[in-house]
C-alpha cells in the first residue's frame, strides 16, 4: 500500500471523509509472542521467500517512500534467517537513467532460471513498469522491462512459470485519494500471456493490492473493498470472484502451506497520519485465511508501537516475518513460543 509524498502533504479535509469512511471498529488485542527487530532499508513494502539456494533467505523490496519527488532508487535486500544477515543484492545491466522504486515483487523458476519480477514507478513521469532480473546468487542481472499503457497503478504481481505474469492496479489514476476514500472500484487487474500481448481481465475493485496464485486459483485483496477474492484459474481465463475473506484493509498476500497469509491495515486515517509524520502510530495486524471459507485467523497485531502499517507477512520455519510500508526495519515473529 502506498501514496505519494505530494499527494500525502496535500490531504487536507479529505483525511476527515477518510475517517468517517473507516468506521471506529474495535481493534485486536495485542499479540504477546517474541520478536525481534531487524534492520534494512527504507520502505520494506514486500517480502518474498527464495528457497532456491543452500539457505532460505528472504528478499526484500526497499524503497524511500517518504521523500519528495523525484526519489532515490531503492533496492533488493536480502535477509538469511540461519546467518542474520543482511544483504543488498547487486544491480547490473541496466538501461542507462533507469527509475528503480520497487514495489510489490514475485519470483519464479522459468526454464532453470531464476526470474524476480518487481513493480517500479517513475511518478514524475507517470510511467509505471515491471522490471525482470536473473538472480544469480546476490547479483540481479536485468533482462527486460515489462511495459503496458494498462498498469495505470501497479501495486502486486504474480509471476507464472510459463512466462504469464499477473499484475494488480491499485487505482485507475495513481495516488488518487479520492479513489481510496470513496472506495470506488477502478482498480483492473491485468494479464501479460507468454508472448507479451496484455488483457485487462475482469470488473475493477476497490484498491486492488497483493496477488497470489497456487494449485489453479488466483487471490487478490482489495484494500479500501475489505475483502480477499478467489478466482479459478484455466488457461487464459478467470473465473468469477468470490469472496473468501472480509478482513480490514488487506494489503500483500503470501502463501504458508495452503493458507494464505495478509497484511491489514485496521485504521486508514492512522495509515495516511504516519504516512505523513513517522512518530503518528498505525496499527499492523497479520490474519491466516483458509480458502475453504473458515473464519480468518489473527496471528499478530501490535498498535503501530512495535511496527507500523505493516505490509506483508512471511512464514519461515515456524517465524512469522512482517514489513512495512514506511519505516527501515522488518520484525521476526516466534510463531512457537507464547510469553
Amino acid at each position: 500500500m502506498i501514496l505519494s509524498f505530494s499527494r500525502i502533504a496535500s490531504l487536507g479535509i479529505t483525511t476527515i471523509a477518510l475517517a468517517t469512511l473507516v468506521g471506529c471498529a474495535a481493534l485486536p488485542k495485542e499479540t504477546t509472542l517474541p520478536e525481534r527487530r531487524i534492520e534494512v532499508g527504507n520502505g520494506p513494502e514486500d517480502l518474498i521467500l527464495d528457497d532456491h539456494g543452500p539457505e532460505k533467505r528472504i528478499l526484500i523490496s526497499a524503497s524511500n517512500r517518504r521523500c519528495a519527488e523525484p526519489c532515490p532508487n531503492g533496492d533488493i535486500q536480502s535477509y538469511t534467517p540461519s546467518s542474520g544477515k543482511v544483504l543488498t543484492l547487486t544491480r547490473s545491466g541496466e538501461p542507462s537513467g533507469m527509475v528503480f522504486r520497487p514495489h510489490g515483487i514475485d519470483l519464479v523458476m522459468r526454464d532453470d532460471s531464476l526470474l524476480l519480477f518487481a513493480i517500479s514507478h517513475d511518478n514524475p513521469k507517470q510511467h509505471h513498469f515491471i522490471a525482470v532480473y536473473e538472480v544469480e546468487g546476490d547479483q540481479l542481472r536485468w533482462l527486460r522491462n515489462i511495459e503496458s499503457p494498462h498498469f495505470r497503478s501497479p501495486n502486486a504481481v504474480a509471476a507464472f512459470p510459463d512466462g504469464t505474469v499477473y499484475v494488480s492496479n491499485d487505482h485507475w489514476r495513481h495516488g488518487s485519494l479520492m479513489e481510496s476514500i470513496l472506495a470506488q472500484q477502478k482498480a483492473t487487474l491485468v494479464r501479460v500471456d507468454p508472448k507479451g500481448e496484455v488483457t485487462v481481465m475482469e470488473d475493477a475493485v476497490a484498491y486492488g493490492n497483493g496477488i497470489a496464485w497456487q494449485a489453479g486459483a488466483l487471490y487478490r485483496a482489495a484494500t479500501t473493498g475489505n475483502e480477499v477474492y478467489a478466482y479459478t484459474m484455466e488457461g487464459g481465463s478467470l473465473g468469477p470472484r468470490k469472496v473468501i475473506a472480509k478482513l480490514k484493509g488487506p494489503d500483500n498476500l503470501r502463501f504458508d502451506g495452503e493458507h494464505l497469509l495478509v497484511a491489514c491495515h485496521l485504521r486508514s486515517l492512522k495509515f495516511v497520519k504516519h504516512a505523513k509524520h513517522p512518530e503518528k502510530i498505525s496499527p499492523t495486524a497479520v490474519y491466516r485465511i483458509h480458502p475453504d471459507g473458515r473464519a480468518a485467523e489473527l496471528l499478530y497485531f501490535d498498535d503501530g508501537d512495535r511496527i507500523s502499517a505493516g505490509s506483508t507477512g512471511l512464514v519461515v520455519d515456524g517465524k512469522l516475518y512482517i514489513s512495512q510500508v514506511f519505516e527501515p526495519w522488518i520484525i521476526e515473529v516466534d510463531l512457537g513460543k507464547q510469553e
